[in-house]
């Protein structure tokens, strides 16, 4: 599950390009394939880039979002490695922030 309030990867990929249309929500991409498939499924999924449920990917915008697993898993945050204190983890919109460049 990949989460986001930027519509573009790095390179310029737009993996979550229904922000723009959703203010306030940030975007969720989800690859519903086996581990085992990634290799050759997950460059046509991208590619494809089509909106919402399709085969192999699962997109939508959303405040919140429950993740549940069989058990406590890793997850990361800003590039940042950690490990969660349950089988759940809840994610919601913060705060605005605004960057200042000089």
């Amino acid at each position: 599950v990949f989460c986001s309030t930027v519509e573009k990867m790095p390179l310029g990929y737009p993996l979550f390009y229904k922000l723009s249309e959703n203010p306030g929500k940030f975007q969720c991409v989800s690859f519903t394939f086996s581990a085992k498939d990634a290799l050759w499924q997950l460059p046509l999924t991208m590619v494809r880039r089509q909106d919402g449920a399709t085969k192999g990917k699962m997109s939508f915008c959303t405040a919140a979002l429950e993740i549940e697993a069989e058990g406590p898993f890793d997850y990361t945050l800003d590039g940042e490695l950690y490990v969660s204190q349950s089988n759940r983890l809840h994610v919601e919109m913060g705060p605005s922030i605004e960057f200042v460049t000089i």
